[in-house]
């Protein structure tokens, strides 16, 4: 259990405060020297509509600002349990593998299923599972989510053990927009989210020390080529 986990009781689990937890989250990933790998990019050629599926409530053209593809890996080499079987745990129980000192899932993930992924701050983040596969799990985001857009968790199929969560979105509103996309801030505590469910699946898995996680962003613009398509 990380320090910040521990500390994070009376007033801290509570509004406002409870704003300074993410926050917090993040000084101690510097301390600690988990600090993730990142990658950015910007690519010109297709509307961001191009990559939305239809049954999402909330699509990226929805949303405002520069719409993000964005992906998070980690290394499942040396883990005790299979890719796949991780992946079936986050399903059933994802608080098992999230930050819940700052972000906890109120449901598992069975498709169809609507909940709120319960944040600390200003915003919680409604979502519904719109596709449930064995190496895959699809959030749509929902009215009032922070974001416009999906999220993606998936293992490959490939000789490569590894856990994946791709997204593609834009801010849902202005004031997400300006802490995420204007300042790190809000992108920096996003993926710290995203990296502690990633290395919790390698910890459970077994892996003992977890590599780094690698992030890749993609900035999205009018004219962006097929080639970048995201199924």
């Amino acid at each position: 259990m990380t320090w910040v986990a521990r500390i994070t009781k009376g007033p801290l689990l509570r509004p406002p405060l409870n704003g300074l937890v993410p926050v917090l989250a993040l000084a101690e990933r510097r301390i600690r020297g988990r600090w993730w790998c990142e990658e950015r990019s910007d690519v010109s050629g297709v509307a961001a509509s191009t990559f939305v599926d239809r049954p999402e409530r909330q699509s990226v053209d929805d949303g405002v600002g520069t719409p993000l593809i964005r992906r998070y890996e980690i290394s499942l080499e040396g883990a005790s349990l299979p890719a796949v079987s991780l992946l079936d745990r986050f399903r059933r129980r994802p608080n098992d593998f999230g930050p819940s000192h700052y972000a906890r899932f109120a449901g598992p993930l069975t498709l169809g299923a609507r909940f709120d992924v319960v944040l600390a701050g200003p915003w919680n983040g409604p979502v519904e599972v719109v596709i449930d596969e064995p190496r895959r799990i699809r959030l749509a985001t929902l009215e009032g989510h922070m974001e416009a857009g999906w999220i993606e968790f998936a293992v490959p199929d490939s000789e490569r053990p590894a856990m994946t969560i791709h997204s593609l979105a834009r801010a849902g509103d202005r004031g997400f927009w300006l802490v995420h996309e204007v300042l790190p801030v809000g992108r920096w505590i996003q993926t710290d989210m995203w990296a502690t469910v990633l290395e919790s699946a390698a910890r459970i898995g077994g892996v003992g020390t977890p590599e780094r996680v690698m992030v890749t962003t993609i900035e999205l613009h009018d004219d962006s080529s097929d080639e970048f398509h995201v199924a």
